[in-house]
Parts: C-alpha cells; structure tokens; sequence
C-alpha cells in the first residue's frame, strides 16, 4: 500500500487521498494507520453490498504534506 500511496502523490499529483474499511476489520486499520493516514470519523449505514446489507465504513485521509513529513 506504501507504493500506492507514493504513486498518487508522486505520479499523479493527487492533493488528498481517503480510505475507508469496515469497523470489524481490524488488520486493514493496522495497515492504514502504519502508513500515516489519519482518522477521521465513521460514516454510519455509508455502505451497501451486492446482497442489501449494509455497513458503517471507518474514514481516513491523508493530505499530500503529510506524506513528506
């Protein structure tokens, strides 16, 4: 994920990046966090899947200066 993040940056000179994931999805949080994004919130009912449910998606973000700290 390191290399994606680096590639919008760098290559397609994206100012802002957000990423989201499910409450219970523990291990992509670790990984989202260990790359530097920031919390910021849950969208609650934000998510609905192919069979109906649906699910709270976990908000990050990252701005492009805080790649390069």
């Amino acid at each position: 994920m390191t290399e994606a993040v680096k590639y919008a940056f760098d290559e397609l000179n994206i100012d802002v990046l957000s990423i989201y994931h499910r409450p219970a999805n523990i291990r992509s949080q670790r990984v989202i966090e260990k790359c530097g994004f920031k919390y910021e919130g849950i969208l609650r009912q934000a998510n609905k899947v192919y069979d109906g449910q649906i699910f709270d998606d976990v908000c990050y973000s990252m701005l492009k200066p805080e790649y390069y700290i």
